[in-house]
């Protein structure tokens, strides 16, 4: 029952942790993009608001992991281990780079509303999809290498993880409810 608690309670410090960081990623996002002659949000509502946020979550998560693969191959003489490290830190760069295609595309002018195809709306899942696999790539890769970071590499991803996978959903759901129907062209 101890590790059933233990369980619940770390998804739920996940879970607050995950909403913490996109609350501080929205307001600073709102902050940053709202010029003062802009009517508040709940005038102007922009559901690509919530997503941009989502977004740049994500890469903000991503970012703080990227040099680990650095930082653990300099402490590492296992050879194996070292070139999936290796492997691991052109992986994140990648997921890094396919989250800024994500961003630059939804990323408008303060007052605009974000304008997507359904074709953009694809490549979106598609880059922020390849960003998730890129990660999963570079944890099968250390553990057929049997390398012991692994676990280690696999709990510093995790966050980074999930704020792909809820971008993912925001997206869907916002895709199922038609609210980028206006936007979709």
């Amino acid at each position: 029952m101890e590790s059933k608690t233990n369980f619940i309670n770390g998804h739920q410090a996940t879970a607050i942790t995950l909403l913490t960081l996109l609350t501080i990623a929205a307001i600073t996002y709102i902050s940053a993009t709202k010029p003062p002659h802009t009517p508040s949000l709940s005038t102007q509502l922009d559901p690509t608001i919530l997503f941009n946020t989502s977004l740049y979550t994500s890469l903000s998560q991503l970012k703080l992991i990227s040099s680990l693969p650095q930082t653990l191959i300099t402490s590492s003489t296992d050879t194996p281990t070292i070139s999936a490290l290796q492997d691991c830190a052109v992986l994140f760069d990648d997921a890094v780079a396919q989250l800024n295609k994500s961003i630059t595309l939804t990323t408008v002018p303060p007052g605009e509303l974000a304008v997507l195809t359904r074709a953009e709306i694809r490549a979106l899942n598609a880059w922020i999809s390849a960003a998730m696999t890129d990660q999963e790539t570079c944890l099968d890769g250390l553990e057929e290498m049997g390398s012991t970071v692994c676990d280690e590499v696999r709990a510093k991803v995790q966050v980074s993880r999930q704020c792909m996978s809820y971008s993912l959903a925001i997206l869907a759901s916002i895709q199922a409810v038609g609210m980028f129907g206006r936007y979709l062209q």
